[in-house]
């Protein structure tokens, strides 16, 4: 007997096996998903990273999300429509996974209530984010980043630098047109020069409204790649970008006022990154130094542009499209 013909004639039903493992609650919750994502989704799939229908479909999960009054429950719907996101419109997913989750989550770990605006602005559609650890010569071993940031003291200031190619920020989703904010690894530095090791920054690259680069933020999007096109994948670095000190998330090392640097648990802020990490590096192996990268800076040198250019070397439908989606939803400027 077949092993087919032994399933078809177990004892037990699906869906009784199903409600034990998930609960017949969680189940229910899909099936209203699938009713609302058939009337919205029905016979269509994206494959356009970037799309007006990536952006469309991203605003759509927040608005459906945020109708949910009750945290646990919204947390769990947002899960559980997540999943189908990945099989209708993956492009959409990709900016999911990185703004709402992998952002808001580096951001709960690593920062303080002071930061908790970044996050809320996040759900509320106001801001798209990303996280921008790998680097073009450095993928997960983050002890070789090359990303500086400079403190100030005179100013009360980080200074963030791309000292060479190879401290690029690269691969990272969101990048390359749509990211206003992003949470930047860099090696920090006093202004003396005394090295103080590897600290997470919230920076914001882009004007939320226009979605320009700020003057010091130099981007690009790295085109049509030869596996994965859902992502928006792209290129950042800084040349003498001043962020205010709030801008460190403080959570476990801290910089004071005068210079000096603090650190309240050595241990705990290593296993923060590694948390923020797990669900990036289940997902996708971060990209090292290879024929690839240096490949793609190649053919994609010339279109990392200032902000001036930008809108020249993108999507323009895209872009105004998401404008229009991101001022639909502002309520007070961040």
């Amino acid at each position: 007997m077949s092993e087919l013909t032994n399933v078809r004639n177990m004892s037990f039903q699906l869906k009784q096996l199903k409600e034990c493992i998930f609960s017949k609650e969680t189940l229910d919750v899909e099936e209203k998903i699938l009713e609302k994502l058939a009337e919205r989704f029905y016979g269509c799939y994206n494959r356009i990273s970037g799309s007006a229908q990536t952006i469309d479909n991203y605003f759509f999960y927040l608005e459906t999300v945020n109708k949910i009054q009750d945290e646990q429950y919204k947390e769990r719907f947002g899960t559980l429509l997540l999943k189908y996101f990945l099989a209708i419109d993956p492009s959409a997913a990709a900016m999911i996974i990185l703004s709402i989750v992998l952002f808001t989550r580096a951001i709960k770990f690593f920062g303080t209530e002071d930061h908790a605006k970044y996050y809320k602005a996040v759900a509320r559609g106001e801001i798209i984010g990303t996280l921008c650890l790998t680097e073009v010569g450095h993928g997960s071993d983050v002890k070789l980043l090359q990303t500086t940031a400079t403190y100030l003291i005179d100013k009360n200031e980080f200074v963030l630098n791309t000292p060479s190619f190879e401290a690029g920020k690269c691969w990272s989703e969101n990048i390359g047109v749509l990211a206003t904010h992003a949470i930047v690894y860099a090696q920090l530095y006093m202004q003396g020069g005394k090295y103080c090791g590897l600290v997470p920054f919230v920076v914001p690259i882009r004007n939320s409204r226009t979605l320009l680069p700020y003057p010091g933020v130099a981007t690009c999007s790295l085109g049509e790649k030869l596996g994965f096109n859902q992502g928006d994948h792209g290129l950042l670095v800084f040349q003498n970008y001043r962020i205010p000190k709030e801008s460190l998330l403080n959570k476990f090392a801290d910089v004071t006022r005068e210079g000096g640097f603090v650190i309240q648990d050595h241990s705990r802020l290593s296993t923060a990154l590694f948390e923020v990490l797990i669900d990036w590096k289940n997902r996708r192996s971060l990209h090292k130094l290879n024929v690839t990268s240096i490949h793609t800076y190649h053919r994609f040198k010339d279109r990392i542009v200032p902000c001036s250019k930008f809108a020249k070397s993108h999507s323009i439908n895209a872009l105004h499209f998401c404008i229009l989606r991101c001022n639909h939803f502002h309520q007070t400027p961040l």
